[in-house]
């Protein structure tokens, strides 16, 4: 049998090129579903629910765990979509809390914990779960369970249009 030598292809170099190039938005991978999301370093959900209220905005924990098979498809087909940015974005400051992390939050009422700590605490019992809290930090309204775009569109709607209120 004859070996033959390959030889590397000058335009996968310049697609790789190309692919570095491309920002982010530009790809709907997982990472990309950081877009709704504040980052995060610490969490103050008393400072935070009082910006998002001085915005005229709700606020919204989004509770997940790593290997979290609805919460990684959500991550992937619905957050990148530029529609679902833009909706969350204008109305909603949002965070991501890993039921299993150790970062510092701060809750509604002023107690420090950690996430894991604060997501046993609010007995989150399945992920992906959506907390929306109120103006004076009460929870308006949750949903556990991973929602299609137009699903996790009406949800969004239904809070920021106050329906929830009695």
């Amino acid at each position: 049998m004859i070996a033959r030598r390959s030889r590397p292809r000058r335009w996968v170099g310049a697609w790789a090129l190309v692919a570095l190039l491309l920002p982010r938005h530009a790809s709907a991978g997982p990472d990309s579903a950081e877009t709704i999301f504040e980052p995060i370093m610490e969490i103050d959900l008393r400072a935070d629910g009082r910006r998002a209220w001085r915005e005229q905005k709700h606020l919204l924990i989004m509770f997940t765990k790593e290997g979290c098979g609805p919460c990684e498809r959500m991550k992937r087909q619905v957050f990148p979509d530029s529609e679902v940015e833009r909706f969350f974005r204008a109305r909603f400051v949002a965070y991501e809390v890993n039921i299993l992390g150790d970062l510092p939050i701060v809750d509604v009422h002023g107690e420090a914990l950690t996430e894991k700590q604060y997501a046993r605490r609010e007995a989150i019992w399945g992920t992906p779960a959506f907390y929306f809290f109120g103006e004076k930090g009460e929870l308006v309204f949750k949903h556990t369970g991973a929602l299609s775009k137009k699903k996790l569109m009406a949800l969004g709607e239904f809070v920021a249009a106050g329906f929830y209120r009695p």
